[in-house]
C-alpha cells in the first residue's frame, strides 16, 4: 500500500466541498469521510463513551464527544464541545446536538489527518465571518422577541402562526432550540392558566361551557338586559346538562 502522509491528504482541494451556515465555514462530513476512504479503504474512526454514552458532561452541564480517526495506520484524536448555531457550549444538549457534534468531531479529526484543515484556519472552530454571524443571531433573538408578547396572549394558535411566518427561523427553533420553544410555550400556558383553572372548574361541577360574546353597552338597561340574557343562557345550559337551577340565581 502506498505510503498514506499528512501531505496525501493535505493536497485535496476541499474549497468546493465546503458550506456556508449563518457566517460559518463548514466542511461537509459525507465528502470527507468519502475522501478519506479513498485515500484509505481501511480508515476508522471511534468515539470515546462515557458510562456508556459517547457524550462527556461537565460540572457546567455543557458536554464534550471526542473522536478518534486511523489513517495509513497513524490516529489522530480530537474533542470538541457540543455547541449551537453560534459555536457556543449548550447546557444540557439534547440527541440532535450531539449528533451534530459527533459528526464535526469526526470531520475534525479527519483534518488533523490532513484533510481540510485549512478551513479552520487556526482557529478552534470553522472559519466565521464575525459581522455576518452577529447580524444572523441579532435577528433571530429580535424575532424570538416578537413572540413574547404572542405568547403571553395565551393564544397557541396566534403563537404557531406567527412562528410559521419565519420558516427558516421556525425550523431552527424546532431542531436546535427546543429550550427557547419550551419557554415560549409556558410563557403561553402561564396565560391561559386562569381561564384553564375557571373552565376545569366549571367541568368538575357539571357544567357545559359555551362561548359568550361580551357586547359593549351604552345605557344601564342595556346592560341589564343583556346580563338577564346571558343568565338565562347559562341556565339552559346547565339544565340541559341536568344541573340544579338553584345553582345559579334566576334573572
Amino acid at each position: 500500500m502506498t505510503d498514506i502522509t499528512y501531505a496525501t491528504l493535505a493536497s485535496i482541494d476541499v474549497n468546493a466541498h465546503t458550506e456556508r451556515k449563518n457566517g460559518l465555514t463548514y466542511l461537509s462530513w459525507v465528502w470527507a469521510v468519502d475522501q478519506l476512504l479513498r485515500v484509505d479503504p481501511n480508515a476508522t474512526w471511534d468515539y470515546q463513551t462515557w458510562n456508556g454514552l459517547p457524550v462527556c458532561y461537565l460540572p457546567d452541564a455543557t458536554a464534550m464527544v471526542c473522536c478518534t480517526v486511523t489513517v495509513g495506520g497513524r490516529s489522530k484524536t480530537t474533542w470538541l464541545p457540543v455547541m449551537d448555531h453560534r459555536n457556543k457550549a449548550i447546557p444540557n444538549p439534547d440527541s440532535f446536538s450531539v449528533n451534530s457534534a459527533l459528526q464535526r468531531a469526526l470531520v475534525k479529526a479527519i483534518a488533523l489527518c490532513g484533510l481540510g484543515l485549512s478551513v479552520y484556519a487556526g482557529l478552534d472552530s470553522p472559519m466565521e465571518d464575525d459581522a455576518a454571524a452577529a447580524a444572523a443571531q441579532d435577528a433571530y433573538t429580535a424575532w424570538l422577541d416578537s413572540l413574547k408578547p404572542i405568547a403571553d396572549t395565551g393564544n397557541f394558535q396566534a403563537l404557531v402562526a406567527a412562528i410559521k411566518l419565519q420558516p427558516n427561523y421556525a425550523t431552527l427553533l424546532r431542531s436546535k432550540d427546543m429550550a427557547t420553544w419550551t419557554a415560549l410555550k409556558a410563557r403561553q400556558e402561564a396565560a391561559m392558566a386562569p381561564a384553564k383553572a375557571l373552565v376545569d372548574t366549571m367541568e368538575a361541577a357539571g357544567i357545559l361551557v359555551e362561548a359568550v360574546t361580551v357586547e359593549a353597552v351604552q345605557t344601564p338597561d342595556e346592560g341589564e338586559a343583556i346580563y338577564k340574557a346571558g343568565i338565562k343562557k347559562i341556565q339552559g345550559v346547565m339544565k340541559r346538562a341536568g344541573g340544579s337551577m338553584l345553582e345559579f340565581p334566576s334573572a
